[in-house]
């Protein structure tokens, strides 16, 4: 019996070791693999190689949320403005 906990024990993998596989940061980031690939292409986030593995590490995956753009104001609907 393995003592390393399976993803669905780890509520946060992102603070339960120092790297990622694509499938745990495309969770922990709520993105798809299809905008994961993108990202990097872009040369929006920084995977490294381990072996044969892609991992992203824990400072790159929080760098990357830091530099993400705030989300906009949502506009109050319950108020009517005069026209």
């Amino acid at each position: 019996m393995s003592s390393r906990k399976a993803l669905s024990e780890v509520q946060d993998p992102i603070h339960y070791r120092g790297a990622m596989s694509v499938k745990e940061f495309i969770q922990w980031a709520g993105i798809s693999r299809w905008l994961f690939y993108e990202l990097v292409r872009r040369g929006l986030i920084h995977p490294k190689k381990i072996s044969s593995r892609t991992v992203i590490f824990r400072e790159e995956a929080e760098r990357w949320a830091r530099e993400l753009p705030e989300a906009a104001p949502v506009k109050d609907l319950t108020k009517t403005e005069p026209e």
